[in-house]
């Protein structure tokens, strides 16, 4: 529960400082942080008390909860301190920790501790930095407790090898009698180093420094010396105590401009870390050393954690750990066994304030007391930091206002940290508040009312006002204020009697300007899509998809499209009537809607551009999306457009829902998680055909953009216009008639020429594509009547892309003569930046076949992955695990497949099963498709190592593999799925649809039966890898029984589904011919039910056999991991012919890559790409192996090519680039360079594999 209140009561009790005035800025400016981690603020355990802390510490559980509900991130922890230099691993021990002390209070001189120590630590739901010993010089110890560490935590970040060298002496057994300078301590690290991960076969592992303060040992010195020894370091760490018993002063503590003076010289150290391509951590700090004479335990200490945490941030470190000592003996402890200590309520602030965001950025210039930072998610503020550290200890309390201009929403919502005093502790009665809340002693856990203040905001400012000694985060977040601002037309039904799938509604809002604002973030959403114009610009299409679980909204500068004098705000908005299952890529709620927030702040105008002011709507009645059309049954997009007098504009109604009591809104909005789709123009403008008194050249002047075509009256055109390749495009018409006249247009489109169909539109005969002599165009059309006004300019454009490769143009010409102003192609598409590359010489056709497999996932790629953008623009599971896969190695980046994976997860059924397609308005289930989510998951983490992202999915994870449990039968295969899921395999000629049997796709051998022994094999080929996913993020409990399973799984296949030769379909004791299928050899493979000897033979003679079902281009990726698996001379052996159905695309002219051989429906279909993964993991050779990317194999198919010249994108940040050439003496030369460094694992033909350990830079020489 939390009270609301207004932030002006405070004004009469204050004595007010001079205000300050901040802009926040509207994107992170350029002295804004790096990329924040997830969680930045972490703990330290001292070594010695880490099992007491975990075990009996009641608090401690909860203290890190507590700041793990913030983030969603457990806070990460270091384990280390003093005591970890007198600690020996003991490894028959069978107790955590074993030591002797005269006093509780005490810390011991020497102690031991046993494998319950790591496993403890293991059981830690965040990232555990674990410090060992160096100063005792006993290195195979430390190995030993390494190793078991390394084995043991799934959760283990990095080691430290001793703590705060700078304390060593040359009486400690390190130094050998010799003096511990700093340049030996250097040497020592390296060398620990060197050791320690050459024994782990480890990379990026090190906590590296470890140094107390920054001289005379520095973490620039340790670099200078690192050299290959820095592949081992995972980040560099600095502690820092700033002040001490000796020193102690809490008012220069808490001092925002002292705080900034403090930490100075670590600036040097963390570019020195950054010089190396390495992290900067603060791996042990607190405010002083031992309690700094009485100031640790106090509030204005909190309030020191909260700024330090800030400016540590934006100077480039990536994580704090506030260090916790003896229990009972601690003053700067965050809790203890039986009370809170003040510190914790700042650094449960500074967590708060930086939950979820992904930069920081100072408002101030750190040279006074009074500190602002702007916090940004995804490149748009959501919160507002205000400190002012003025020392307050009695009397009247001074306060200081703030006023922040730039503000998008009419109010905004804050928290506030406080407390009586600076000098306030827990432990004298004097309790801090976090938004009027604390932590209960002994528990942690959060007591009383939350407080929540709220400030209106007017022409985008709001003043607040905050105490000394005290702190406000202002949320800017603007979900609250979209959802307060969702509107429609009134009077609004969402059906229709016409035959459409819905209707345009117009959207307006004017308003002038004196002059043009420098930013203007406008925040939007529509339901169920929207085009938005600026004074006659289109500049943005969305939402991206989602459902009602997740709904997106968008964010944009509009300031670069307005100007001074009159303005015009348009949104265009399709709403997809919800009651009928047409337009199924369209999801949409129960409620049509749109929503905008945003003001436009130019002194002395302010403009409120929120939709529930000001605006006007209108139903455009002239567009229909007819429905019932054989050639779109999927997604309801081509237009009929005739003169249709429209009822007057008028004000859209508010709807006025608010979320109370769990009460959920139709929309549960979230921030886009995709970049804006990129454009591009569409080149169209080669006559294939022209009937038409107007010239061949005229036209393709006009369509050149060369100048306007006149057009006489009472004509009539056709042209069949070709684009020079795949394109999906706005297209932009523009007209104009000296007097009045009228232009119909029947624009069909079609992706190429093709001979008569066998069944339209699913099953085609398609040659070549650009075959205008034998060919037809066949297609869906738009078809457009416009009346034009005399002398007045009319633009058509449909609602959404078009998908084509061949357009006819037919015109008829009203009674007056019409100018054909402009025509306009634009290309859009999801800003695939590719950062791989492929030449390979003396091959004719490889570079080309790369090329269009780009362009074939380009054109497939729009706010999701589609599976064809012609028919269907759907997201299928299937075919997404795939393609995202080429995406991967293209780019690097994960954005729209984090958004997919998201997606699917919240499409989960009651039977646990994700939806196969999804977001959809026309729900489906595919059988194996869930489980092709659960390879997206393992296939994400695999590149890009997110260990929080991954685990988040497991019970959704765990939830498909029991739904396929719960339908394995009696002879331990899976069978008896309900009727109302697709048994999908593959496009096969011979698997279609019977009366019986009305679904296609299915093996014809376990129809009556309902048990196919692909799912079975299916089943246990994930079960495999989800064992792996679980073990790599700690979860081997689960691991062990998802081996368990497919171990069973794979017995009951051998036994029930194998004839002696071949796997069948179904069981073996009722195959007849039709039951063999190359799909079944492949899974055979894949899941282990094929015994290694067999791979080669199932493999090479089923895909010789004729009667076999053959793999479509979707399973080819299959049977491709498969003849890899079968061994080098398989799969070598058939890479010629694996080419053949590519080689053949491009002879007949097309530019993308067909849906599939069998059905010929769609010329562009990206599950067709995979020669992306042949060429880069295969050929090239370049294959992750270790979770992040942080280990490659590296095995180039030397035998397939001449030379080679290829780049492939390794994660996010990595960039791999494999050479090699051919001497005439037959000898290749091969080269491997990455970007950073990772571990390699090399094995060139007929040789073995070679561990490189962490290498940028590799040169193997091959002599067959």
């Amino acid at each position: 529960m939390a009270l609301f209140f207004s932030s002006a009561w405070l004004l009469s009790h204050l004595s007010l400082a001079s205000g300050l005035t901040f802009s926040i800025p509207a994107t992170p400016p350029s002295n804004a942080s790096t990329q924040l981690s997830d969680a930045p603020v972490g703990v330290s355990l001292e070594f010695f008390t880490f099992p007491a802390y975990m075990n009996n510490v009641a608090a401690t559980t909860t203290c890190l909860r507590n700041l793990k509900d913030l983030t969603g991130t457990w806070p990460p922890l270091r384990i280390g301190g003093t005591t970890q230099d007198r600690a020996t691993y003991d490894a028959s021990s069978t107790s955590a920790v074993t030591y002797t002390v005269s006093s509780s209070s005490d810390a011991p001189s020497s102690l031991t501790f046993g494998p319950p120590f790591i496993l403890l630590a293991a059981s830690y739901g965040g990232s555990v930095t674990l410090g060992l010993n160096r100063r005792l010089n006993n290195q195979s110890n430390t190995i030993a407790a390494a190793t078991l560490a390394k084995s043991k935590m799934a959760n283990l970040n990095a080691i430290e090898l001793g703590n705060e060298p700078n304390f060593f002496s040359s009486s400690d057994l390190i130094a050998n009698g010799a003096s511990w300078t700093a340049s030996a301590d250097y040497a020592s690290e390296v060398s620990w180093q060197d050791a320690v991960c050459g024994n782990l076969s480890a990379s990026n592992l090190i906590s590296a420094g470890v140094f107390f303060g920054t001289s005379p040992m520095s973490i620039s010195g340790l670099t200078s010396i690192e050299g290959n020894s820095n592949a081992y370091v995972k980040d560099y760490c600095s502690h820092n105590y700033p002040q001490s018993a000796s020193t102690a002063n809490l008012a220069t503590l808490m001092s925002h401009s002292s705080i900034s003076s403090q930490i100075k010289p670590f600036a040097a150290e963390i570019s020195a870390a950054a010089a190396k391509g390495k992290a900067h951590i603060f791996g042990e700090t607190n405010s002083a050393t031992q309690g700094g004479g009485g100031i640790s335990p106090t509030f204005g200490a909190g309030l020191w954690i909260l700024d330090y945490v800030m400016q540590s941030l934006l100077m480039g470190t990536e994580a704090l750990y506030f260090h916790q000592g003896t229990i009972g003996n601690c003053q700067y402890c965050w809790w203890g066994r039986y009370d809170m200590g003040s510190p914790y309520f700042g650094a449960y602030f500074a967590t708060m304030a930086l939950a979820g965001a992904d930069q920081i950025a100072p408002l101030d210039d750190y040279t006074t007391n009074y500190a602002a930072y702007s916090i940004y998610k995804a490149g748009t503020p959501i919160r507002v930091l205000l400190y002012n550290s003025d020392y307050y200890t009695s009397g009247t309390r001074s306060s200081q206002t703030y006023t922040l201009s730039g503000l998008s929403s009419s109010s905004v919502t804050a928290k506030r940290l406080t407390a009586p005093y600076a000098t306030s502790r827990i432990d004298q009665g004097q309790n801090p508040t976090v938004a009027g809340q604390t932590f209960g002693n002994g528990t942690c856990t959060i007591q009383g009312t939350g407080v929540v203040e709220t400030t209106t905001a007017s022409a985008g400012r709001a003043t607040f006002t905050v105490q000394a000694s005290e702190a406000l985060l202002v949320y800017l977040s603007i979900i609250n204020q979209l959802n307060a601002n969702w509107v429609w037309i009134p009077d609004w039904i969402d059906c229709s009697t016409s035959n459409t799938a819905g209707r345009i509604v117009n959207f307006t809002r004017q308003f002038s300007l004196d002059s043009p604002p420098v930013t203007t973030l406008l925040y939007f959403s529509a339901d169920t899509r929207y085009k938005l114009y600026i004074n006659g610009t289109r500049v943005a299409v969305g939402p991206s998809r989602g459902s009602s679980l997740i709904w997106y909204y968008d964010t944009l500068d509009i300031a670069p499209y307005l100007s001074r004098g009159e303005n015009n705000i348009k949104f265009v908005v399709v709403r997809y009537f919800a009651s009928n299952r047409a337009a199924m890529p369209f999801e949409r709620t129960s409620f049509p809607g749109l929503t905008v927030v945003g003001n436009i702040n130019t002194s002395p105008i302010a403009v409120d551009l929120c939709s529930s002011k000001d605006w006007l709507a209108q139903v455009d009645e002239s567009i229909l999306f007819p429905t019932g059309l054989i050639d779109d049954g999927f997604l309801h997009i081509n237009e009929r457009v005739s003169p249709t007098a429209s009822r007057p504009p008028v004000a859209p109604r508010l709807y006025g829902m608010k979320t109370l009591n769990g009460d959920l809104l139709p929309w549960r909005l979230r921030q886009r998680l995709i970049p804006m789709p990129t454009e591009s123009r569409a080149v169209v403008n080669i006559i294939r055909a022209c009937q038409s008194i107007v010239s061949a050249d005229d036209w393709a002047n006009y369509l050149s953009q060369y100048g306007p075509l006149l057009l006489p009256s009472d004509s009539f055109h056709t042209i069949e216009l070709q684009a020079d390749v795949h394109s999906t495009a706005f297209i932009r018409w523009t007209f104009r008639a000296a007097k009045q006249s009228q232009i119909r247009l029947k624009i069909t489109y079609s992706e190429g020429y093709e001979l008569e169909p066998r069944g339209y539109p699913f099953f085609r005969t398609k040659a070549d594509r650009l075959d205008a002599k034998h060919g037809h165009l066949l297609g869906p059309y738009d078809a457009i009547t416009l009346d034009l006004p005399e002398k007045e300019t009319v633009i058509y454009e449909p609602f959404w892309f078009r998908t084509f490769r061949i357009l006819r143009l037919e015109f008829t010409v009203g009674a007056t003569p019409v100018e054909l102003s402009s025509f306009e192609a634009t290309q859009v598409n999801y800003p695939l930046s590719v950062k791989g590359s492929w030449k390979e010489p003396g091959n004719l056709h490889s570079e080309k076949i790369w090329d269009v497999s780009i362009r074939t996932m380009r054109n497939c790629m729009f706010d999701g992955y589609s599976d064809c953008p012609f028919y269907e623009q759907l997201q299928y599971s299937g075919d997404t695990r795939s393609v995202a896969l080429f995406h991967y190695l293209l780019s690097g980046d994960d954005r729209l497949m984090r958004q997919a994976i998201t997606n699917f997860a919240a499409s989960v059924t009651f039977e646990g099963l994700t939806q196969s397609r999804f977001p959809s308005h026309v729900p489906q289930i595919i059988a194996g498709f869930s489980l092709y989510w659960i390879l997206q998951v393992c296939d994400h983490f695999l590149f890009f190592g997110d260990k929080i992202y991954a685990r988040s999915f497991l019970p959704r994870i765990d939830g498909v593999l029991d739904f396929f449990d719960s339908h394995v039968d009696e002879m331990g295969l899976v069978s008896g799925l309900p009727y109302d899921v697709w048994q999908y395999v593959d496009w096969v000629t011979t698997w279609g649809a019977t009366d019986e049997h009305p679904d296609k796709g299915v093996p014809t051998s376990g129809r009556r039966s309902n048990r196919h022994t692909y799912f079975s094999m299916l089943y246990a080929f994930v079960l495999k890898q989800a064992a792996l996913l679980s073990r790599q993020v700690g979860r081997p409990a689960h691991a062990d029984e998802y081996e368990s399973r497919a171990d069973f799984l794979v017995a009951a296949i051998r036994k029930h589904c194998y004839d002696g030769r071949f796997f069948t379909d179904s069981t073996a004791d009722i195959a007849d011919d039709s039951a063999y299928s190359q799909h079944c050899q492949v899974f055979a493979v894949l899941s282990g039910a094929a015994q290694p000897l067999d791979y080669a033979r199932l493999l090479t003679e089923s895909f010789a056999k004729p009667h076999f079902s053959k793999c479509s281009y979707m399973m080819k990726f299959y049977a491709f991991r498969a003849f890899a698996l079968a061994g080098d001379e398989v799969y070598e052996s058939s890479w010629d012919r694996m080419w053949d159905p590519y080689r053949q695309m491009l002879a007949n002219n097309l530019t993308t890559l067909e849906e599939d051989d069998v059905r010929q429906r769609s010329d562009c279909h990206a599950w067709g790409s995979v020669p992306v993964y042949e060429y880069c993991t295969e050929l090239a050779g370049i294959r992750p192996i270790a979770p992040g990317s942080a280990k490659v194999l590296f095995k180039p198919r030397l035998l397939l090519s001449q030379a080679l010249e290829a780049k492939v994108a390794l994660g996010k940040s990595n960039l791999a680039t494999v050479l090699w050439r051919t001497e005439n003496s037959g000898k290749k030369h091969v080269e491997l360079r990455l970007e950073k460094a990772v571990e390699v694992t090399s094995k060139l033909p007929g040789g073995k594999e070679t561990e490189h350990g962490m290498v940028d830079r590799l040169t193997l020489v091959y002599d067959a």
